[in-house]
């Protein structure tokens, strides 16, 4: 889904605003990365709506993987060679606080998926030990 509005989702009617499509569905999962990102960034740049900087930062980094696991080195590493290699469509104002909630958020992520990893192994271990 791309947004037509060239700086903002004012012109985006709501139903298509990912935070608004969160709100109605109450379910994350419904959303795509591109929406879930946007709604950490909050806001695109002029003539770059916030849907399209989370689509060109997830093209930047080729996977949602690759980006949640880059610190804010690589991170600003990554975009300076993405707008290097497209500076017709460059990523700009990820600044030192968007920088920070998204590390912040992706350190979320992995403290989860961490506890997720130990609390299967808890189970596997309790179910081979039970056999």
């Amino acid at each position: 889904m791309k947004f037509s509005s060239p700086n903002n989702f004012k012109d985006t009617p709501e139903e298509l605003r990912p935070r608004e499509r969160l709100i109605r569905t109450g379910n994350p999962q419904e959303l795509s990365n591109e929406d879930l990102l946007a709604i950490i960034l909050k806001t695109g740049f002029p003539g770059c709506d916030v849907w399209e900087l989370s689509h060109r930062l997830l093209t930047a980094f080729h996977s949602l993987y690759e980006l949640v696991h880059a610190d804010a080195r690589s991170i600003e590493a990554r975009i300076a060679e993405y707008n290097n290699k497209r500076p017709d469509r460059p990523i700009l104002r990820v600044g030192p606080v968007k920088l920070l909630e998204l590390q912040a958020a992706f350190e979320l992520t992995r403290r989860a998926n961490v506890l997720l990893d130990a609390e299967f192994r808890s189970k596997n271990l309790k179910s081979s030990s039970a056999a």
